[in-house]
C-alpha cells in the first residue's frame, strides 16, 4: 500500500490572486457596500466561540478609542448558532461598532473576499492543528494576524508574512493591528511576495519529501475524549470513593449502621452504573463494550479497566445482598476496597497509553491524584450518610483537598520538561479553558480549605459540594487540553 502526501489542504488554483481582477474586486466592493479607501479587516470562519469573534470586536473597540482609522470589519462564514449571533451583535452594539463590524454570512467566493481585504485575522482561542485561514491569507498575498498557537506557529513568518499575538489578549491584538496599519505593512509588495512564496515553499517541501511524513492529525471529531470521559472520571471517583471510605470506616471503627451502609452501597451502585453508561456512550456502541470484555487485549488499560469496574460492580451487588440478608460477609470490604482503589486509579494508566499526550505521561502522579479525588468524594458521601463519621471524614476531606492542591501546584509550576507539556500547562492556565481551571481551583480547593478550617459543622456540606464541583472542572480541563495540542 502506498501513501500519498497531501499538502496542507488548500487549493492554490482557487486561492490565487492572479485569478482575481480589479474589476471583480470593485464590483464586489459595491455589492457589499464597502468603501474603496477604507482599511478592510477580514475575519473568515464559522461563528463559534473558539473562533474568537469577541476578541476581535474588543480589539477594534480598543483601537478606535485612541485612533481615528477608517476601518471596516468583514465577518464571513456560516452563522448556525443564532444565540451566539445575537450575543455577538449585542456586543457590537455595546461598543457602537454597528457601522464598522458587519456579518456577511458564508461565501463561495472566498478567494475574492480575501482579494478585496487588506488584513486577515485568525483570532482562534484554541489551537488549530492546521489553521487554514493563515495559509489561505498568505496564498492570496494578504497580511495575516493570527493567534500564537497551533498551525499558525508553523506557517506564519513573523514580520514578513504576518504577525502572531498572544491568544485571548484583545489588547495585544489591538496593538498588533495598530502596528500593521501605522507601518503600512499590509500594503507592502514584499509582504505580498513573501506570503505567496511561503505557501509555495511549504507545498513544494511536502511534494519533495522523500521519506514518510505524518499526514494525519486530529480527526474532524476534534477532541475525541469529550465531556463523557470527564463525567465518567467524576462519577467513578464518587462510586469507588464511597465504597473505599465505607471500607476504611469498617476497618477502623467496626460495622456501619445498617441503613447507612445501604445508602452508601446504593450510592456506589448508582454512580457505578452511570460510569458504565458513560463508558459505553464514549465507545459509541454498546456492543463495543462487550467486545472489549469478550475479546480482550490485555496490554490495553481500557480492557483492564473494563474488567476492574465489572468485578467491582459485582462485589458491590454481593455486599448489597449481604446487607439485605445479614450474611456477615465482611471479607467483601477488603476485596471490594482493593478493586475500588484500582477502579479509582486505572484511568491514569489508560491516559498514559496515549503516548503523544505528554501531560498524561506522569501516570503515577495522575493515579495518586485520582485516588485523592476518590477520597474527597467518598469522605463527602460518608458525611451525608453517617453523621457519626463527620469528625473523622471532615478531617480526611480537609487533608485530601490540601493534597489535591499540592498536586495541582506541582503540575502547573513544575511540569515535565517537554514542549507539549509546557504548551498544555500554558493553555490550562492562560488559554480559553483557563476560566474553568482557575474557577475549579478556587471553588474546589481554596474556599473549602477555608471553610473546613473554621470547623463550623454547617459549612461541611457546602465545602463538600464545592470540592466536587472543583474536581470536575479541573479534571475536565486536564482531560481536554492535551487533546488540543497538534500531534505534528
Amino acid at each position: 500500500m502506498r501513501l500519498k502526501t497531501i499538502a496542507r489542504g488548500i487549493d492554490i488554483n482557487f486561492f490565487n490572486p492572479k485569478l482575481i481582477s480589479q474589476s471583480e474586486i470593485h464590483k464586489a466592493l459595491d455589492e457589499l457596500n464597502l468603501k474603496k479607501e477604507s482599511i478592510k479587516i477580514l475575519l473568515p470562519g464559522r461563528l463559534t466561540r473558539w473562533k474568537g469573534h469577541s476578541i476581535l470586536i474588543k480589539a477594534i473597540a480598543n483601537l478606535l478609542k485612541s485612533h481615528q482609522f477608517d476601518i471596516q470589519v468583514l465577518i464571513f462564514g456560516p452563522e448556525d448558532n443564532q444565540k451566539l449571533k445575537n450575543e455577538t451583535v449585542k456586543e457590537i452594539h455595546s461598543y457602537n461598532l454597528e457601522n464598522i463590524v458587519k456579518f456577511y454570512g458564508p461565501s463561495k467566493q472566498m478567494n475574492l473576499i480575501y482579494g478585496l481585504s487588506d488584513i486577515v485575522i485568525s483570532s482562534s482561542t484554541d489551537p488549530e492543528a492546521f489553521g487554514r485561514i493563515s495559509i489561505e491569507a498568505q496564498a492570496m498575498g494578504k497580511y495575516i494576524i493570527a493567534s500564537n498557537h497551533g498551525g499558525s506557529q508553523e506557517t506564519v513568518i513573523e514580520g514578513k508574512t504576518g504577525s502572531l499575538y498572544s491568544p485571548l489578549s484583545h489588547k495585544e491584538l489591538s496593538a498588533t493591528i495598530l502596528d500593521v496599519i501605522k507601518n503600512l505593512k499590509y500594503k507592502s509588495d514584499s509582504v505580498f511576495d513573501s506570503a505567496i512564496d511561503n505557501v509555495a515553499k511549504e507545498i513544494q517541501q511536502n511534494i519533495d519529501q522523500g521519506e514518510p511524513r505524518r499526514v494525519y492529525d486530529t480527526p474532524s471529531k476534534g477532541v475525541l475524549w469529550g465531556w463523557e470521559v470527564s463525567a465518567y472520571v467524576f462519577t467513578k471517583a464518587i462510586a469507588t470513593g464511597t465504597f473505599m471510605m465505607m471500607g476504611f470506616w469498617n476497618f477502623i471503627n467496626g460495622p456501619l449502621d445498617s441503613s447507612a451502609e445501604l445508602y452508601g452501597l446504593v450510592t456506589t451502585l448508582i454512580f457505578m452504573s452511570i460510569t458504565g453508561a458513560l463508558l459505553v456512550k464514549d465507545l459509541d456502541r454498546p456492543d463495543r463494550f462487550l467486545y472489549v470484555l469478550l475479546r480482550p487485549q490485555w496490554k490495553s488499560w481500557l480492557v483492564k479497566g473494563a474488567y476492574i469496574i465489572t468485578v467491582f460492580g459485582g462485589l458491590v451487588m454481593l455486599k448489597l445482598i449481604d446487607n439485605y440478608y445479614g450474611l456477615s460477609w465482611n471479607w467483601l470490604w477488603g476485596v471490594g476496597s482493593i478493586f475500588a482503589i484500582l477502579g479509582a486509579v486505572y484511568t491514569a494508566f489508560l491516559f498514559a497509553q496515549a503516548r503523544a499526550r505528554d501531560l498524561w505521561q506522569s501516570k503515577w502522579l495522575s493515579a495518586i491524584h485520582m485516588l485523592v479525588h476518590a477520597i474527597i468524594s467518598g469522605s463527602f458521601v460518608m458525611i451525608l450518610i453517617e453523621p457519626v463519621s463527620r469528625s473523622m471524614m471532615s478531617n480526611l476531606l480537609f487533608f485530601a483537598i490540601i493534597i489535591n492542591l499540592l498536586i495541582i501546584f506541582k503540575e502547573i509550576r513544575f511540569p515535565d520538561n517537554t514542549p507539549d507539556s509546557k504548551k498544555a500547562i500554558m493553555l490550562m492556565t492562560k488559554g480559553y479553558y483557563s476560566k474553568y481551571f482557575w474557577s475549579g481551583l478556587v471553588i474546589g480547593t481554596i474556599i473549602p480549605i477555608i471553610m473546613l478550617s473554621t470547623q463550623i459543622e454547617n459549612l461541611l456540606i457546602i465545602s463538600g459540594v464545592l470540592s466536587l464541583i472543583g474536581n470536575y472542572l479541573t479534571e475536565y480541563v486536564r482531560i481536554r487540553i492535551p487533546q488540543m495540542i497538534p500531534l505534528s
